[in-house]
Formats: structure tokens, sequence, C-alpha cells
């Protein structure tokens, strides 16, 4: 009942990911730290060290501090993501749509138990979502989707800016989203690029 559950989440987020991908609106939060008005994709930061990365920086960052790890391949956002899918040792199931982020295609790679969403940069692909879908993969600080919102803040704390249908954490390039269900238990798990 709860893997059904869960799928059924799963299944109603990834819906709502792929109506959104490259399409959201620029919200406006007050953050919490300065008061200032910022957009959500810079208004949360909650102190903790950054994550080194590998294979090249974001978007002329330095670091990247949310990065999926699955199976030694760090992935995250605004990554190459060509360099990406030939590292993975699964066949995804392949889309891809006209972006309304930039000219060009946004590609959606499904695997088992998570999909990268692409958005075009000139000739290249940057990975603007990895989306979680099972509790077979996990955040690099351990949270899956067997966790509730409870242990989501135990471990990434209170500095969140709230969202529909669940809480964000902000930081360099990547915004990450835990979404729950009426229980408050983990039903996706989402790494962002705050270029979308």
């Amino acid at each position: 009942m709860i893997r059904l559950r869960k799928l059924t989440s799963g299944l109603l987020t990834g819906l709502l990911i792929l109506s959104i991908a490259g399409c959201s609106s620029d919200t406006k939060v007050i953050s919490k730290d300065s008061g200032a008005e910022t957009s959500a994709a810079s208004a949360v930061d909650n102190n903790n060290a950054a994550a080194t990365t590998e294979g090249g920086e974001a978007a002329g960052e330095a670091s990247v501090r949310y990065v999926f790890n699955y199976k030694g391949t760090e992935i995250f956002a605004d990554q190459d993501a060509n360099a990406i899918v030939q590292k993975i040792d699964e066949t995804p199931s392949y889309f891809e749509e006209p972006s309304c982020a930039a000219d060009g295609m946004s590609k959606y790679y499904t695997y088992s138990d998570f999909e990268i969403i692409t958005y075009p940069d000139g000739d290249n692909d940057l990975i603007g979502c990895i989306s979680l879908s099972t509790d077979n993969v996990a955040t690099a600080e351990g949270i899956d989707l067997s966790k509730a919102k409870a242990d989501v803040i135990a471990v990434y704390g209170d500095g969140y800016t709230e969202v529909p249908g669940g809480i964000a954490y902000t930081d360099g390039t990547t915004i990450l989203t835990f979404f729950f269900d009426t229980d408050e238990n983990i039903s996706s798990i989402r790494y962002t690029s705050t270029i979308m």
C-alpha cells in the first residue's frame, strides 16, 4: 500500500515537473536572513558547508552544494548532461520537447529511480532538474522517499522556503525541494537549477 501511494505521488509529482520544467515563474519571497525581497531561486541558505564536485564547475560556481550521487557519479544542476548520461549504466526512457526556457529542445531521461531533465544552452544540454522517484536512491545527506518532513528538517535545518506541497532549500545554483504527501511523508525529491 505504501509503495502504491509513493508510486502515485511520484507520478503526480512527475506530471507537475513536466508541466513546469523550464516554464516556472520567478516567485518572490522574503529572505529569512535579511528581510529583503529576492527570487525563490536565491531565497534560502541554511549555511552548511559546500560540497566540491566531480566533473567540473557548474555555471561559474567553484562548488555546488546539493549533489545527487548515483553509483559514484555526481550529478548536479547546470552540469553537461551528455557526459552524465553516458556515465550512467542504465538505458533510460527518452523524450524531448521544445524548451520554453531557451531556444532548442528540453530532453527527459527517465531511469528506474530518477529522472534528468535538460535545458539547451547553445550547443550544449545542461541539467535543469533531477527528480528522485523511489527510495532506492537518496540525497548525499541520506534523505530518501522513506523519510518524513521532520527527518528533512533535522538534516537540512529550518532555513527553507515553503513551496506548494513541500519545502525548498537553495544554495549556489541549485534548489533542493522535498514534496510531501498529506501525512508529511516525502513523495518526491527534486534538484532544480536556479535558471529553471
